[in-house]
């Protein structure tokens, strides 16, 4: 595997640079004067997308973050491939699929959520099939209320249960129990389903890992980024259990041990306490 890499003598100047307008004037004087061809063209590149380019002897290999927390960021590229045709490779799943295009398989419209990636891979091989377009606009949206049963499994093995009518944040909780909670927090509620909603939205989740259960089945578990699970097949008709398991940092639980100097030495730089549990709002969503 091969990797383009710039000239070892530009990083002093790369280092001036200081917004994204005099880095890309910067780049694009340096692709002229070097005669180095573009890896990729990106109309109206953003400050917060990164890509990377490498290829071996058949494949152009191309990765793409978005490293914003919160927003969301869509725009089109251009490659300069030919005969080839894109593909994402999931590092998760292992699972390899088309990337869907319109008339030519090196122009792409690419829409990254906050803290999405996207490997994507120039191959031989054409699809099979025409690629649909992933639609990604919700066409109608349910807020879910009621009584949430609140488990939470704290790490020295002490367990809560809590009724909450509405999702909170656990460091703003007079609840001393849930404002230094460290661990494990189960969420269960019943709804009651009459549509045909395809996702499940789980708002803010203040950077925890989640993993959901509808009707006892796992559906699977986000560490990064926006908490959007798919649930078309596992939502039934009437009654649905679900169940959500979020895995909180230790930093709240640390400090509040004070008589534990390595816990305090830990957490000193923590001024105020770490935004905790799942704070929502949990939507069903129809795309």
């Amino acid at each position: 595997m091969a990797t383009r890499r710039w000239p070892s003598n530009t990083w002093m100047s790369f280092r001036k640079t200081v917004t994204l307008d005099v880095l890309f004037s910067w780049t694009q004087d340096l692709l002229k004067q070097s005669k180095i061809a573009s890896d990729v063209v990106i109309r109206s590149p953003s400050e917060k997308v990164y890509q990377i380019h490498q290829y071996t002897q058949d494949k152009d290999i191309y990765f793409f973050t978005n490293i914003h927390r919160f927003e969301a960021t869509s725009f089109e590229a251009k490659f300069p491939v030919e005969n080839k045709y894109p593909w994402v490779w999931n590092p998760e799943t292992g699972v390899r699929t088309p990337f869907h295009y319109t008339t030519n398989a090196g122009e792409l419209s690419i829409s990254l959520d906050p803290l999405q990636s996207l490997l994507l891979i120039f191959e031989d091989e054409k699809p099979k099939e025409k690629i649909a377009e992933v639609n990604t606009k919700i066409k109608e949206s349910k807020l879910l209320n009621g009584t949430w049963t609140v488990i939470g499994r704290r790490v020295d093995n002490t367990t809560f249960t809590w009724k909450m009518d509405s999702l909170t944040d656990f460091s703003k909780s007079t609840d001393s129990t849930q404002s230094t909670f460290g661990g494990e927090i189960i969420y269960k509620i019943t709804i009651n389903n009459d549509d045909d909603f395809t996702h499940i939205d789980l708002g803010d989740v203040n950077e925890g890992i989640t993993e959901l259960y509808v009707n006892g089945k796992n559906i699977g578990k986000r560490w990064y980024g926006k908490a959007v699970y798919p649930i078309s097949g596992y939502l039934t008709k009437g009654e649905n259990n679900l169940e959500i398991h979020y895995t909180s940092v230790l930093a709240n639980y640390c400090k509040s041990l004070k008589n534990n100097p390595m816990s305090h030495q830990w957490t000193k730089r923590y001024n105020d306490k770490v935004s905790t549990g799942l704070e929502g709002p949990v939507r069903l969503l129809r795309y």
